[in-house]
């Protein structure tokens, strides 16, 4: 499977690329570049800075392998033709130091406290969501990742622009796109055909009805209808109906309302449905009617897949949850385009997908299913080794011409 990624490298350069990958499935104590080579059995063979200048100074691109891996997870493990979900989180690595490049103070849910603040690398990570045979829940698989630094992009603008090479690679598939709520906002107005965006609502959410028609008369026409109100203002009014849906490997019995309308002030005239979800097992209805608001896109799916492909958000968060901090090791970062670290994390990347590669080609039958790890390799528990995420580095923006994007502004 390794081969897939020969086209991302020169000669020399995928030598040293198959190697490490070697080194570090071999190696599950010392995860540092030289520990690498350590399993590999290269250590009296190869001169350490062999290594160490594949991430610092080698001619090789990860959004490039990102791609390929993406590529390689559609081929293997979605039937053909069939849609693409794809999770979308941000997560902080906690990284100190004075040549430490981007770190600062970022939001993390983890962090012990009121605060939720930590510091370190900030994160926005793209996932294929897949379900393997030998595991009874939806796994992310992480493809692409992007550097939130501050000053810069926006961290959902760096998710946009990943979406968007994602939506470009694969043109001829439906996209369909979930995120918590902080990527409900104008970075994801106007998607191409076939994409589709799927996220949690705040509660000062307000919706509108859909633009009347035109009156003929003179002047701009209208945008959006009368005001509907928040998600609070949806509960108050609306009419329940009982329903069964699966989530989070469990099927349960919920209440849900739905309605079409416009989310005018963040995805301006795209037309959305609004679904509201309260649990039915509690003796009292909560103060705002409504156990979680949803809105999505996807006027053609129903109400109980909206909510299924919702809850498969949860499996972004356990995967990076199992990528601790102190992972892999890389050189001192430097700030490059494409740092070591964010090279180094690419690596682990795509050993450890094509780990899930070859686990699910030789998976057992479905009556040996068992819930595993969706990190496969082990990790070294010292907390002297700080690690470097799974990742890809910075993204540029990219247009999906193939899919009609309306053009943003940078």
């Amino acid at each position: 499977m390794l081969a897939t990624f020969r086209p991302c490298f020169t000669a020399p350069t995928f030598e040293v690329f198959t190697a490490l990958v070697a080194g570090l499935v071999a190696q599950p104590v010392s995860r540092t570049v030289c520990g690498m080579l350590t399993g590999a059995g290269l250590a009296r063979v190869w001169h350490h800075c062999r290594a160490h200048r594949f991430f610092s100074a080698a001619r090789w691109c990860p959004q490039r392998v990102g791609l390929v891996l993406a590529e390689l997870i559609v081929t293997c493990l979605l039937a053909p033709g069939a849609s693409i979900t794809v999770a979308v989180d941000d997560t902080l690595f906690g990284r100190r130091g004075k040549k430490v490049h981007a770190a600062g103070w970022f939001h993390d849910g983890s962090a012990a406290g009121q605060t939720k603040l930590g510091y370190g690398n900030n994160w926005v990570v793209v996932a294929i969501i897949v379900t393997l045979p030998f595991v009874s829940r939806p796994v992310a698989l992480p493809v692409l990742a992007a550097l939130a630094v501050k000053g810069g992009s926006s961290k959902p603008d760096l998710a946009r622009d990943l979406i968007d090479l994602i939506a470009e690679r694969f043109a001829d598939r439906d996209i369909h796109i979930v995120a918590d709520a902080a990527y409900g906002c104008r970075a994801f107005i106007g998607l191409g055909d076939g994409m589709t965006m799927t996220t949690r609502v705040k509660a000062n959410a307000v919706f509108s009805q859909l633009a009347p028609p035109r009156t003929g008369k003179r002047g701009r026409p209208r945008l959006k209808g009368d005001r509907i109100g928040t998600p609070a203002d949806i509960a108050g009014s609306a009419t329940w109906r009982t329903v069964r849906v699966s989530r989070y490997g469990t099927t349960s019995t919920v209440q849900i309302t739905e309605q079409v309308c416009l989310w005018y002030g963040t995805w301006r005239t795209d037309t959305v449905q609004v679904i509201l979800v309260r649990e039915t097992g509690k003796k009292a209805v909560p103060a705002k009617g409504y156990g979680i608001a949803l809105v999505t896109t996807d006027l053609e799916a129903t109400a109980e897949e909206i909510i299924a492909r919702r809850g498969t958000d949860r499996s972004i968060r356990t995967s990076l949850s199992q990528h601790p901090d102190h992972l892999v090791r890389a050189a001192r970062p430097q700030p490059h385009r494409h740092s070591p670290a964010s090279r180094l994390g690419t690596l682990v990347q795509a050993q450890n997908r094509t780990l899930h590669l070859g686990h699910a080609r030789q998976a057992p039958t479905p009556d040996h299913r068992r819930p595993i790890s969706t990190h496969l390799t082990p990790t070294s528990h010292n907390p002297r080794n700080p690690g470097s995420p799974a990742s890809l580095g910075s993204s540029r923006r990219m247009k999906c011409k193939s899919r009609g994007l309306r053009p943003r502004r940078v």
